[in-house]
């Protein structure tokens, strides 16, 4: 048998795979073939597989030693080497597109109550509501105490004389019976003869004293005559 030399590593695969081709195949034809019957050609492409080789079938001892060179010279793979350093951090790529809408999360506590804000100018005044239903009467109060009065209060004035009405045909006259100060007039009167007319008899609008207004109707027959004499009485409370 020719001796082979591998030139790369495919020629060195190659290589395994007919030596194993070939040591499972006298294997086989240890009971069926006779030795040397079955040779590296007469074995397909991949016919010999790892699993059709027996535990141990193949030994250091059974390579050829050109195979087992290119092998140790090839070396197995080294242990890793330490991180290098952090590089630069690159640039920052461009916006990715908007992700879709969220579950909407659960409400959460609420927050503290801010500070009273200033107090807002006045606004203008509203327009003026419709007036409302007349309340209930109310109770009628307590009875006052009398009070006391006695003839000590009453003062009575005339008007002095003499006082006489204008002669007929002159017109009325009004007399007036003062009360002293500070007293009121509560009732009054007159006094007058047979041609006097008296038109009005009531209480000065001041309230002091008593008013009476008279008319001379004459006493002649053609309604001529002279003044006539009359009185005012005021009667004043204190």
């Amino acid at each position: 048998m020719r001796r082979f030399v591998p030139r790369s590593p495919t020629a060195i695969v190659l290589s395994l795979i007919a030596i194993f081709m070939s040591m499972g195949g006298a294997a086989y034809a240890a009971t069926t073939l006779d030795n040397g019957s079955v040779r590296a050609k007469n074995l397909a492409n991949g016919a010999v597989t790892n699993s059709k080789l027996a535990q141990g079938a193949v030994s250091p001892g059974k390579l050829n030693k050109a195979l087992l060179s290119a092998i140790a010279a090839k070396g197995g793979s080294g242990s890793p080497g330490s991180a290098g350093s952090q590089g630069p951090q690159g640039p920052q790529g461009p916006k990715g597109d908007t992700g879709a809408q969220g579950p909407e999360g659960d409400t959460g506590d609420p927050g503290l109550q801010g500070p009273k804000g200033d107090t807002g100018a006045t606004g203008a005044a509203g327009p003026q509501g419709a007036s409302g239903a007349t309340g209930a009467t109310g109770a009628t109060g307590a009875t006052g105490a009398t009070g006391t009065f006695s003839a000590a209060d009453i003062t009575v004035v005339y008007t002095p004389p003499p006082v006489k009405v204008p002669a007929a045909g002159e017109g009325p006259a009004t007399e007036e019976a003062v009360c002293p100060a500070g007293d009121v007039a509560i009732s009054g009167g007159y006094a007058a003869g047979q041609f006097v007319q008296v038109w009005s008899s009531e209480a000065d609008p001041s309230g002091n004293g008593w008013d009476v207004t008279f008319y001379n109707e004459g006493e002649n027959p053609d309604g001529t005559g002279p003044a006539l004499p009359v009185q005012v009485q005021a009667i004043c409370a204190s």
